[in-house]
Protein backbone atom coordinates (compact mmCIF):
# COMPACT_ATOMS: atom_id res chain seq x y z
CA UNK A 1 0.00 0.00 0.00
CA UNK A 2 1.03 3.59 -0.57
CA UNK A 3 2.47 4.95 2.68
CA UNK A 4 0.95 8.38 1.99
CA UNK A 5 -2.61 7.37 1.07
CA UNK A 6 -2.99 3.74 2.14
CA UNK A 7 -4.15 2.92 -1.40
CA UNK A 8 -3.18 -0.24 -3.23
CA UNK A 9 -2.23 -0.08 -6.89
CA UNK A 10 -2.09 -2.68 -9.64
CA UNK A 11 -0.61 -2.53 -13.09
CA UNK A 12 -3.44 -0.60 -14.69
CA UNK A 13 -3.37 1.32 -17.94
CA UNK A 14 0.40 1.37 -18.32
CA UNK A 15 1.10 4.54 -20.31
CA UNK A 16 4.81 4.15 -20.89
CA UNK A 17 7.77 1.97 -20.00
CA UNK A 18 11.52 2.30 -20.35
CA UNK A 19 14.45 0.03 -19.64
CA UNK A 20 16.63 1.54 -16.92
CA UNK A 21 19.71 2.92 -18.72
CA UNK A 22 21.90 2.30 -15.67
CA UNK A 23 21.21 -1.46 -15.83
CA UNK A 24 23.56 -3.11 -18.32
CA UNK A 25 21.78 -6.45 -17.89
CA UNK A 26 18.49 -4.99 -19.15
CA UNK A 27 16.51 -6.49 -16.28
CA UNK A 28 15.20 -3.29 -14.65
CA UNK A 29 12.25 -1.46 -16.15
CA UNK A 30 10.44 1.69 -15.05
CA UNK A 31 6.76 2.06 -15.94
CA UNK A 32 4.24 4.84 -15.41
CA UNK A 33 0.50 4.27 -15.30
CA UNK A 34 -2.28 6.55 -16.46
CA UNK A 35 -3.24 7.05 -12.81
CA UNK A 36 0.18 8.51 -11.98
CA UNK A 37 1.88 5.52 -10.39
CA UNK A 38 5.59 5.09 -11.08
CA UNK A 39 6.60 1.41 -11.01
CA UNK A 40 10.13 0.02 -10.88
CA UNK A 41 10.20 -3.67 -11.76
CA UNK A 42 12.60 -6.47 -12.60
CA UNK A 43 11.82 -8.40 -15.76
CA UNK A 44 13.05 -11.76 -16.93
CA UNK A 45 13.10 -12.33 -20.67
CA UNK A 46 13.52 -15.94 -21.76
CA UNK A 47 14.08 -16.80 -25.41
CA UNK A 48 12.81 -13.38 -26.51
CA UNK A 49 9.61 -13.57 -24.45
CA UNK A 50 8.64 -11.87 -21.23
CA UNK A 51 8.75 -14.67 -18.65
CA UNK A 52 8.18 -12.76 -15.40
CA UNK A 53 7.72 -9.33 -13.86
CA UNK A 54 8.72 -8.72 -10.25
CA UNK A 55 7.69 -5.36 -8.76
CA UNK A 56 10.55 -3.79 -6.78
CA UNK A 57 9.01 -0.45 -5.86
CA UNK A 58 6.10 1.80 -6.70
CA UNK A 59 5.23 5.36 -5.81
CA UNK A 60 2.35 7.65 -6.59
CA UNK A 61 3.64 10.74 -8.39
CA UNK A 62 3.06 13.68 -6.08
CA UNK A 63 3.29 17.43 -6.31
CA UNK A 64 1.98 20.34 -4.27
CA UNK A 65 0.00 21.96 -7.09
CA UNK A 66 -2.11 18.92 -8.08
CA UNK A 67 -3.98 16.11 -6.33
CA UNK A 68 -2.88 13.62 -9.01
CA UNK A 69 -0.93 13.31 -12.25
CA UNK A 70 -2.54 11.92 -15.44
CA UNK A 71 0.75 10.44 -16.68
CA UNK A 72 1.21 9.59 -20.35
CA UNK A 73 4.91 9.49 -21.21
CA UNK A 74 8.19 8.58 -19.52
CA UNK A 75 11.84 9.28 -20.32
CA UNK A 76 15.24 9.16 -18.68
CA UNK A 77 17.25 12.32 -19.19
CA UNK A 78 21.05 12.00 -19.43
CA UNK A 79 22.69 13.68 -16.48
CA UNK A 80 19.57 13.45 -14.30
CA UNK A 81 20.58 10.36 -12.33
CA UNK A 82 17.78 9.19 -10.03
CA UNK A 83 15.12 11.23 -11.83
CA UNK A 84 12.61 10.55 -14.59
CA UNK A 85 10.71 12.89 -16.88
CA UNK A 86 6.96 12.34 -17.04
CA UNK A 87 4.62 13.96 -19.55
CA UNK A 88 1.12 14.52 -18.22
CA UNK A 89 -2.28 15.47 -19.62
CA UNK A 90 -4.51 18.25 -18.39
CA UNK A 91 -7.34 16.44 -16.65
CA UNK A 92 -9.06 17.94 -13.62
CA UNK A 93 -6.21 19.49 -11.66
CA UNK A 94 -3.59 17.25 -13.30
CA UNK A 95 -1.25 19.68 -15.05
CA UNK A 96 -0.34 19.77 -18.72
CA UNK A 97 3.37 19.39 -18.16
CA UNK A 98 6.65 17.61 -18.69
CA UNK A 99 8.08 17.32 -15.20
CA UNK A 100 11.00 15.75 -13.40
CA UNK A 101 10.22 13.37 -10.52
CA UNK A 102 12.57 11.58 -8.12
CA UNK A 103 12.41 7.93 -9.27
CA UNK A 104 12.84 6.53 -5.75
CA UNK A 105 9.91 8.46 -4.24
CA UNK A 106 7.72 9.90 -7.02
CA UNK A 107 8.14 13.39 -5.57
CA UNK A 108 8.04 16.33 -7.98
CA UNK A 109 11.36 18.08 -8.60
CA UNK A 110 10.84 20.61 -11.39
CA UNK A 111 9.23 21.41 -14.72
CA UNK A 112 12.24 21.97 -16.98
CA UNK A 113 10.23 22.58 -20.16
CA UNK A 114 7.95 25.60 -20.56
CA UNK A 115 4.79 24.81 -22.55
CA UNK A 116 4.07 27.78 -24.87
CA UNK A 117 0.69 29.40 -24.13
CA UNK A 118 -0.41 29.03 -27.75
CA UNK A 119 -0.06 25.25 -27.38
CA UNK A 120 -1.48 25.01 -23.85
CA UNK A 121 -4.64 26.95 -24.87
CA UNK A 122 -5.33 24.46 -27.65
CA UNK A 123 -5.18 21.35 -25.45
CA UNK A 124 -8.57 20.03 -24.38
CA UNK A 125 -9.42 18.39 -21.08
CA UNK A 126 -7.83 14.93 -20.83
CA UNK A 127 -5.55 15.95 -23.68
CA UNK A 128 -1.81 16.03 -24.01
CA UNK A 129 0.70 16.73 -26.72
Amino acid sequence: ADDRSGERHAFDEISSCRFDPSDDAGARVTLVSDSGVLWRVNVHIDDGRLASVEPRQWNVLSRDDASWVDAEGLAFEPGMEGSVLVASERHGDSPLDIASYRASSGIYESSPFAIPDVIARGVTNNGGF
